[in-house]
């Protein structure tokens, strides 16, 4: 349970989630549902007012603070970048492998854009260089996680940016090259067929959890979005 002050009511309440190693975990719901709550108190960016969190069976309050944040890999939906080269806003100063940095780049589908850009890799962005997209943004964001190699990712709707089928092509592709443990959290349902399991939240409560085909065959509240989504898209 968390409130944000002590009468408060709670944001949160009755929440009973696993994530198993190695597994795809969507997380949707409604706005305000509870679903950036809810990674507040995963990433310990906020303490729960009640309960408790584990990995691996043991308590993460055990846990050092950096330690345990240096856990994950977190993507936002509006990632911020350095007024740095491409490459630096990649690597964050680690001693990469030239050809680890290759494969990111493709499994990102960043490579056709770096090949546009004036210096390639070198290419200064942000405020004293080239300005990019949104998806632009997401997607060295998306690589600099990557190249972290925690062993969870965060996905906090950091695909919002691209089409759709750029971002399930991205996906797939993080998908196959790894065996990390990947949260997506996202109002799109077509990325989240992605997902082994899923957890669908409303007024800070799960409302439903399943694997998408059968939270899709329940016609239940994850049904229902699906079905908004596709009149909005038409």
């Amino acid at each position: 349970m968390f409130s944000f002050e002590r009468n408060n009511p709670p944001v949160l309440r009755n929440i009973n989630v696993q994530i198993p190693a190695g597994k795809i975990i969507g997380l949707t719901g409604t706005v305000g549902s509870g679903k950036s709550t809810f990674l507040k108190l995963l990433m310990r960016i906020a303490e729960p007012t009640a309960g408790m969190i584990y990995i691996n069976g043991h308590s993460i309050k055990q846990l050092d603070l950096k330690t345990y944040r240096g856990l994950f890999s977190y993507v936002p939906q509006e990632p911020s970048l350095f007024s740095e080269t491409i490459y630096n806003n990649i690597t964050l100063g680690i001693d990469a492998d030239e050809n680890r940095v290759r494969q990111i780049i493709e499994i990102c589908q960043l490579d056709e854009f770096i090949k546009s850009c004036p210096d390639g890799l070198n290419t200064m962005v942000g405020e004293r260089g080239l300005r990019l997209s949104g998806g632009e943004k997401q997607r060295i964001a998306i690589a600099r996680a990557l190249m972290r190699n925690a062993p969870i990712f965060i996905f906090d709707d950091a695909t919002s940016n691209l089409d759709a089928k750029t971002e399930i092509g991205l996906m797939e592709k993080i998908i196959k090259h790894t065996d990390k443990t990947i949260i997506i959290v996202s109002h799109r349902l077509s990325i989240l067929s992605l997902c082994d399991y899923i957890y669908v939240l409303d007024k800070g409560s799960i409302m439903e959890q399943g694997t998408p085909k059968g939270l899709l065959k329940r016609k239940g509240l994850f049904w229902r979005l699906y079905q908004y989504q596709l009149m909005e898209d038409i």
